[in-house]
């Protein structure tokens, strides 16, 4: 390789050489991965296993499957919060400290000052 003395390129000649390394990068990153793969595969079979019985899960270990994207499970949903004041005059009516304030806690707040 020869040394550039990149402080006399042009922009055009920095962006061509920016995308030359960009791609030779993604090639350095597949031929190492491609390397790294096949060095885990020598060490497998050497072990006694197929490539199958490292990485499957196996329902009896208590492996999770990974969620999905959007997926959700059952103890990430959103918890109703407890009301903190009820309407005297009204007990299905609540409110939760969140979000405006109802009407009638209003009136309420208005008669306690």
């Amino acid at each position: 390789m020869r040394p550039t003395d990149i402080d006399k390129m042009t922009m055009k000649q920095l962006k061509d050489l920016a995308l030359r390394v960009d791609l030779a990068m993604e090639r350095a990153r597949a031929r190492e991965s491609e390397q790294l793969r096949e060095k885990a595969k020598e060490m497998i079979e050497r072990a006694g296993f197929t490539v199958k019985d490292v990485f499957t899960e196996s329902p009896n270990l208590g492996a999770r499957r990974a969620k999905k994207p959007g997926e959700r499970g059952p103890d990430t949903r959103p918890r109703k919060k407890k009301p903190r004041v009820y309407n005297p005059d009204n007990p299905d009516q609540s409110y939760g400290g969140y979000g405006p304030k109802p009407a009638w806690f209003k009136k309420l707040e208005a008669q306690e000052a």
